[in-house]
């Protein structure tokens, strides 16, 4: 086993998780869509499609990852890639979950309690998003430091 594309594995298993949960969860329990309105513009996207969104996000990383580890031929630091996986697929699972379970209650307006709940999902998983790509830099400049410090 490489140990350069060990972050690259399990965020392909993520991946590859979410593309067999999409469809699934659709056949078992068919919500609604969800309805985004952005900038004047009304967007209605199938929840299946939001678990696939998340696979190819997940898709994304393990090709950063693999080409990262293959371009350095050096691991790239396995506490930080970790801690980038974390952030990731944990707030990505809790938003897919958060789609198929509360975003029903939302119809009928009367659950405050689920819209709040929507929201600090949506707001924690951009922040972890956010924070999670930033960790990835972070990572890759980090290995960048370590193979320079090698060569020189």
């Amino acid at each position: 086993m490489d140990k350069s594309t060990r972050p690259a594995r399990l965020f392909t298993f993520a991946a590859a998780g979410f593309v067999v949960l999409g469809p699934l969860l659709e056949m078992v329990r068919h919500k609604p869509s969800i309805d985004i309105y952005f900038h004047d513009g009304y967007f209605a996207i199938p929840n299946w499609m939001a678990t696939l969104i998340a696979a190819a996000i997940c898709g994304m990383f393990a090709l950063l990852y693999f080409g990262c580890g293959r371009l350095l031929r050096i691991p790239l630091n396995r506490g930080l890639s970790l801690a980038n996986f974390l952030l990731i697929v944990l707030p990505l699972g809790t938003l897919i979950f958060e789609l198929h379970s509360i975003h029903p209650n939302l119809e009928s307006g009367l659950d405050s309690w689920a819209i709040k709940f929507v929201l600090i999902t949506y707001i924690a998983w951009m922040i972890c998003f956010i924070v999670g790509c930033m960790l990835f830099v972070l990572n890759f400049s980090w290995t960048l430091v370590r193979v320079a410090r090698t060569r020189a």
